[in-house]
């Protein structure tokens, strides 16, 4: 899940009761992270048309649009239908609340003010068949937990001895000690070089 810094976003997010649940253009990677885990089994889905689909780069960057089309004609993980109604009705939402959420998003984008999330980005509603809804799960790829170690990188034992000639540096610490309560890109490999440079030049 970009954000306005990496691509501007053409879509909005609903989650499993059919309506948006944050600001999908301007907040930062830790408050958006914790919007997510707070939506029903840690799910959403992106909403956006066929204009969206091809104005700049893919929503999934490893696609095409024409790859992302042919996805959704399997209707594993993208979805497309020529109405609202259809593609609501195919990822499992209410119908009436997604069409209410995407009536109000397409006025904002025609007054330029977003009253309930205060989107900056507004310049793509959603309105020419067919529509398309990719569906993303909250995840990890990483542990926030790790090896304990004191303040000179020494590798601790249960009791709180340090091992002798053994340190540690990078991810094998654990993303909760460099990352805290939410997931930063760069915030592995940069304590890695760091430490590492660090050990490398006291040791």
């Amino acid at each position: 899940m970009s954000n306005g810094i990496d691509r501007k976003q053409r879509e909005i997010y609903i989650n499993e009761n059919g309506v948006r649940f944050m600001n999908e253009y301007d907040l930062h990677a830790d408050e958006r992270e914790q919007l997510v885990l707070q939506q029903p089994n840690r799910r959403f889905w992106l909403i956006f048309d066929h204009i969206a689909l091809y104005d700049g780069t893919c929503v999934v960057p490893q696609w095409t649009p024409e790859q992302l089309i042919e996805e959704s004609k399997k209707e594993k993980a993208v979805w497309q239908a020529q109405t609202i109604e259809v593609l609501a009705q195919k990822i499992n939402v209410p119908v009436d609340a997604l069409q209410q959420t995407i009536n109000n998003y397409n006025q904002y984008c025609k007054t330029k003010t977003d009253t309930e999330y205060a989107r900056t980005y507004l310049e793509h509603p959603v309105t020419t068949a067919p529509y398309y809804a990719l569906l993303v799960y909250a995840y990890s790829l990483i542990s926030f937990g790790g090896i304990d170690v004191n303040e000179n990188l020494q590798v601790l034992k249960e009791d709180g001895i340090c091992f002798e000639n053994l340190y540690a540096a990078g991810e094998i610490l654990g993303a909760a000690a460099t990352s805290g309560h939410a997931f930063c890109g760069g915030m592995l490999l940069t304590p890695a070089l760091s430490f590492g440079k660090y050990l490398g030049e006291s040791l």
